[in-house]
């Protein structure tokens, strides 16, 4: 596998390197995001399917009483947020692993699928430390005034490359992409939106028929059909299907980001990128032992 070639990219030339990066790994991103969503995706249905309340006609009843009200939108709240956490989980130790792989595709070298699940698995818990702190900043910047949640956004975009690439942690992570982004900043929101917009396009062309099924087959008259527990487990699991196929590109483009801005700012050649992931792996098990006083990655 060739090397990417390390120079300033276009605004064009970014989402076009992200797209090789996912095409030339394609079968590895995709079987990690698979072997890791499907599972969960099905657990998470299961658990919609039993939790979610069968019968929501109490909730346009004026003479429910509280208890009722409560205990319905407790069962339909539990079966959603099962399924969310469930997908969160999943979906950064997905990051994790993947953008391992697009991290040394870029020197040109081929990581075993067993080598990138070890990896993400042991950057796993500082994976989801950035990721809740990253939503917290970002969701009180939204509270706060809307845009400096938008800012947030933007600025901390290319942490989870910076996390894994570098390894270090999450704080760290974020601070770094801070400073990369810094000067950047509307064209890396500007690359993050377009890669957005074509996430939707796709999920919404798989799950679209079966919101339009709900609506209509069950009649607007019906509006509980839309949280019936079938039709909840059924958009869990295709929710985590569609993301076994969307994240592993959405990864990509944030390797493909980082990459560009430190080529951009810093002269980043392939001996600095070489430097900075290490030894190659060249067969399962020979991933870097990690630190024993940070085993994890989090200092």
């Amino acid at each position: 596998m060739e090397p990417v070639a390390l120079r300033p990219l276009s605004f064009g030339e970014v989402l076009d390197t992200s797209f090789n990066l996912f095409k030339r790994n394609f079968k590895s991103v995709v079987i990690i995001s698979a072997v890791i969503m499907v599972p969960l995706s099905l657990l998470g249905a299961a658990a919609a399917a039993g939790i979610a309340p069968s019968d929501l006609s109490a909730l346009g009843d004026p003479e429910a009483s509280l208890e009722e009200v409560l205990s319905l939108l407790g069962g339909l709240y539990g079966a959603l947020g099962v399924g969310a956490v469930l997908q969160w989980f999943g979906s950064t130790l997905v990051q994790a692993a993947t953008t391992r792989i697009y991290a040394e595709s870029y020197r040109g070298v081929t990581v075993e699928l067993g080598d990138a699940m070890r990896h993400g698995l042991r950057r796993l818990p500082a994976m989801l430390g950035l990721v809740f702190l990253s939503s917290l900043g970002t969701g009180l910047g939204l509270l706060a005034c809307f845009l400096p949640g938008i800012w947030l956004y933007g600025a901390w975009a290319t942490a989870p490359a910076a996390l894994i690439a570098e390894d270090i942690g999450p704080i760290r992570a974020l601070g770094r992409s801070f400073q990369l982004v810094k000067q950047h900043w509307w064209r890396v929101f500007g690359l993050l939106v377009l890669s957005t917009i074509l996430v939707t396009i796709i999920s919404s062309v798989v799950t679209g028929p079966l919101q339009f099924g709900a609506m209509f087959g069950g009649g607007f008259a019906n509006p509980e059909a839309a949280f019936d527990g079938g039709f909840l487990a059924l958009s869990t699991l295709l929710n985590g299907l569609v993301t076994a196929i969307t994240l592993p590109f959405v990864a990509a483009v944030v390797v493909a980001i980082y990459f560009d801005l430190r080529v951009r700012k810093e002269g980043f050649d392939l001996d600095r990128l070489i430097e900075d992931l290490g030894p190659a792996p060249t067969q399962a098990g020979s991933l870097e032992e990690p630190d024993r006083h940070d085993p994890f990655g989090l200092g």
